[in-house]
């Protein structure tokens, strides 16, 4: 079973863009791999530009890969990569964004060098490196 997420940078302009990921939303899946993997601005920037993610890999490939990504790798699986196009969603403002993104279980963003969590069960934001080591 799916637990979905969003994936969300707040922009210098206070603009949000933000795309749905279905698979391993939780803390310890997609949390770890954006804390991980994509940690500064321009990482954040090229993983939202590929749109709506399947499943959240450790690394971006160049090359439009199999949706069915072997075991053995562990690049970002987009649904682009079986024809379809879902770019990320662009608000105006952070609370734009929270009165009219889709919720998610788990809703990820980058702001300022940090991610943070919105935690559909809580009901409330988190800071993602501290609820990982805190857990």
């Amino acid at each position: 079973m799916a637990t979905r997420s969003t994936i969300s940078i707040l922009n210098a302009d206070g603009s949000v863009q933000t795309v749905y990921c279905h698979w391993d939303g939780y803390l310890e899946g997609v949390g770890k791999t954006l804390l991980e993997n994509y940690n500064t601005r321009e990482a954040v920037e090229k993983l939202i530009s590929g749109g709506a993610i399947s499943s959240l890999g450790s690394y971006i490939s160049e090359n439009k890969e199999s949706f069915d990504r072997p075991e053995d790798e562990d690049y970002t699986v987009y649904y682009s990569f079986r024809g379809e196009d879902q770019p990320a969603e662009t608000y105006s403002s952070l609370e734009d964004y929270e009165a009219n993104h889709q919720f998610e279980e788990f809703d990820y963003i980058f702001n300022d060098d940090m991610w943070s969590v919105f935690i559909s069960s809580k009901q409330d934001w988190y800071d993602v490196e501290y609820e990982l080591e805190n857990r």
